[in-house]
């Protein structure tokens, strides 16, 4: 085992993602740790990272971290799984000790090979289990430890959770690759615990749920359903993915008792035999559980709002779990013992996943919907000149089970037509934001209009659905890297700009949004592009002195005070200031649309302009939400970008993208409500009662000190409301554009589709 450091151990984070700020924060608690350097092969991330957390050292590859002087005891492993192999190896063999995230690795010979490994060059290798250091899980098992509910029987263990990157189809995400992949990535979390409960696992019977069609011919399983037979007793698994509701327990049942560890609430209720009658059990233990759940209510409280006041360090539930993981792998490093969580329990929740998907029966649920579901009920719309007459063509959404998504039964679908495509122009169009939302409708739109179109993705690995087409290629960059920029540019005629980077504060946002689209805009000059489209948002407008009655023409202008509004309307205000400037003084060919509130397919339901979403049920108006609220399809925002590349009289021009179908936020979420099956729920909200509670908010923080806290803004909350009506004459004059009228269509396109998608 690794000799006791004679000083701070010095750690190295191999891998910036979203994990490494956990994991530095965690360290940054441990007085004998010190970090010493940060590595990324992305070294943008590396930067930020050691900015915020004084890390001065950053590096490319772990090959680096061995040249350093004096070189690091432990590295902090947060690459993706399929890296991890291979970086544990290098890091052995430089003499570095690791502690991996979840999974170590991806099979569990790899994990015994690493192990033995990490044994003969006496070095310590530990996994971040984190989930068996959540505080009631540690107080379960100490209450197992101590006898307090006799012998372990069976362990029940429950994880229904939202998850992120199916709700929002990043489907680039390792996870998806495989439908394995996602028992190593979030199963890992419960099996870990089963384990430190049960031991091996030496037999698994698995039925699989609800399954999601991905891209590419691939499946992602939701739901998996497992008896388990391990060394002391039998369990059983529930995990699904996707979900509305949050809900993670382990539930414990020994010879003398029952442990129910509430993962969400982190509090563990009792059941335990007394001397009295049973009547007297059942009463004496609720009115123990009464009593926890009130303690850990208040406790729950007030290491918030402590926290949040900097009294007390952060202290929730998932930062719990981290800090217990990250300080017990140290503390028995500095110790020069076997990590509580080392190589052979990496393995162990490797060789339950294993069993897991071996044990699967050959039979899956035809329950097919959430977040994924293909294809995605694409509008397609022809486009053309002026006067050209439009015709639009959909795609069948698939065959949902109104159990796995709420779809109400009968509902209407739109008979599929045969997709027409234009011939080729040999006029290729470079599109940023080709991944998000409204951007894989203008993929589509660009594909079928004949324009070869050159995407500018992060990563060119990843291709979707709308980018498997003969006419589309990914070229790898992002607008922030100008050499990947000017490649990409190479033979374009047109330059189509909708990424947009959402960021928390100004300097981020500025740079990120505001100097990468003038950057990109100079070089399209330079390149002698024909056209640059960018698309903005009526939220770059300031209309909260109008009411229903006015009119915002196509040319009203951006928001002459844009510093009171938020980041992301600020943003898109200074691009439309410095287009326009190019524009009118260097020539800049520019063509400016602002969709208003976009719904449709791969879309979210909770839409913003309806009003403010606490949870995904509950919608906050802004206002009584009896005016109009100017949706719009994606489909339709798509079809008047593209129109823009070759219509008449557009340069200079702006254009208001407001749906002909218009209902209010309560109608809205009323439709929301009956076609998901779902208590949805409207709440009117006076702005007044909405700026006092962003006051009270702002406050709070103001008072702790919180950084980034800017005075909320009763300006950008007024315009918010969107009251006015939207002047769309000038998209339909020019650009030929008929967007959706009719109600059922518009029903069956924003809402139906996304909802089958779980969107």
């Amino acid at each position: 085992m690794t000799p006791k450091p004679a000083g701070k151990t010095r750690v190295a984070v191999v891998g910036a993602g979203f994990i490494a700020d956990n994991h530095l924060q965690a360290l940054s608690e441990l007085t004998w740790v010190e970090v010493v350097a940060i590595c990324d092969p992305k070294q943008s991330a590396a930067e930020a990272l050691g900015k915020k957390w004084k890390v001065r050292t950053l590096c490319s590859d772990v090959d680096e971290l061995a040249t350093l002087d004096p070189k690091p005891h432990v590295a902090h492993l947060l690459a993706p799984p399929a890296l991890h192999e291979k970086l544990i190896d290098k890091l052995l063999d430089h003499g570095i000790s690791v502690f991996a995230e979840k999974p170590m690795a991806l099979d569990s010979k790899t994990c015994e090979r690493l192990a033995k490994k990490a044994a003969d060059k006496d070095l310590t290798l530990g996994v971040n289990h984190n989930m068996c250091f959540h505080p009631a899980i540690v107080e379960l098992l100490g209450e197992i430890e101590a006898g307090t509910i006799g012998t372990v029987q069976f362990v029940s263990s429950i994880l229904n959770l939202p998850l992120r990157q199916l709700a929002t189809r990043q489907f680039g995400h390792w996870m998806f690759q495989e439908p394995q992949n996602i028992l190593l990535e979030t199963g890992c979390h419960p099996y870990s615990v089963i384990h430190a409960i049960l031991g091996e696992c030496f037999d698994a019977r698995t039925r699989i749920g609800e399954q999601v069609e991905l891209p590419g011919n691939k499946v992602f399983y939701k739901s998996w359903r497992t008896l388990l037979d391990c060394e002391r007793g039998q369990a059983m698994s529930y995990m699904s993915m996707g979900r509305e509701y949050l809900s993670s327990r382990v539930f414990v049942i020994g010879t003398d008792g029952s442990l129910d560890a509430d993962l969400a609430t982190g509090s563990v209720m009792r059941g335990r035999k007394t001397r009295f009658p049973e009547f007297w059990d059942i009463a004496s233990n609720e009115l123990d559980d009464a009593k926890r759940k009130r303690r850990n209510a208040r406790k729950a409280f007030f290491d918030y709002t402590l926290a949040l006041a900097k009294i007390r360090p952060r202290n929730d539930p998932f930062y719990a779990t981290m800090k217990g993981s990250v300080r017990a792998f140290h503390e028995d490093f500095r110790d020069g013992v076997e990590p509580r969580m080392g190589a052979e329990e990496g393995k162990a929740a490797v060789v339950y996943c294993e069993k897991i998907w071996e044990g699967r029966e050959d039979t899956v649920s035809s329950a097919k919907g959430g977040s994924g579901s293909k294809p995605s009920g694409k509008q397609k719309h022809k486009h053309g000149k002026k006067g050209k007459k439009h015709k639009k063509t959909h795609a069948t959404p698939i065959e949902t089970s109104s159990a796995a998504n709420g779809a109400v039964d009968g509902a209407p679908a739109f008979t599929p037509q045969q997709r027409e495509r234009k011939p080729k122009r040999n006029e290729r169009v470079l599109l940023t934001g080709g991944t998000g939302f409204i951007g894989s409708h203008v993929v589509e739109h660009l594909a079928d209009a004949g324009y070869d179109v050159r995407c500018l993705v992060r990563n060119a690995k990843y291709r979707p659905e709308w980018m498997k087409d003969e006419r589309v290629e990914l070229a790898a960059g992002d607008a922030t890297d100008m050499a990947s920029v000017r490649d990409a540019l190479e033979g374009c005629k047109h330059v189509v700009h909708m990424a947009t980077a959402l960021q928390d504060d100004w300097e981020s946002t500025k740079r990120f949004n505001v100097d990468s689209t003038e950057e990109l805009a100079i070089a399209a000059m330079v390149r002698g592009v024909d056209r640059f489209v960018f698309t903005s948002t009526i939220a770059a407008l300031y209309v909260g002195d109008m009411n229903e009655n006015d009119v915002v023409p196509p040319d009203h202008p951006a928001d002459p005070m844009p510093d009171g509004r938020s980041l992301y309307a600020r943003g898109k205000v200074l691009c439309e200031r410095i287009l326009q400037t190019l524009h009118e003084q260097r020539g800049l060919r520019f063509v400016n649309h602002r969709p208003a509130v976009v719904i449709g397919p791969r879309g979210r339901t909770r839409a913003a302009g309806a009003g403010y979403w606490p949870t995904d049920n509950h919608c906050m108006g802004w206002g009584p939400g009896t005016t109009p609220v100017p949706f719009v399809l994606a489909g339709d925002v798509a079809e008047a970008i593209v129109s823009s590349l070759d219509a008449d009289d557009v340069i200079g021009k702006h254009f208001n993208l407001v749906g002909d179908v218009r209902m209010t936020a309560r109608e809205y979420v009323e439709h929301l409500a009956e076609i998901s099956g779902r208590p949805i729920e409207f709440h009117p909200q006076r702005l007044g009662v909405a700026q006092g509670l962003d006051l009270f908010k702002w406050l709070v923080k103001a008072a702790v000190k919180k950084p980034g806290n800017d005075f909320p803004s009763y300006r950008d909350l007024k315009t918010r409301a969107l009251r006015p009506q939207f002047d769309t004459s000038l998209a339909k004059d020019l650009l030929g554009w008929k967007p959706c009228a009719d109600l059922e269509e518009f029903l069956e396109i924003g809402i139906r589709v996304p909802v089958s998608e779980g969107g």
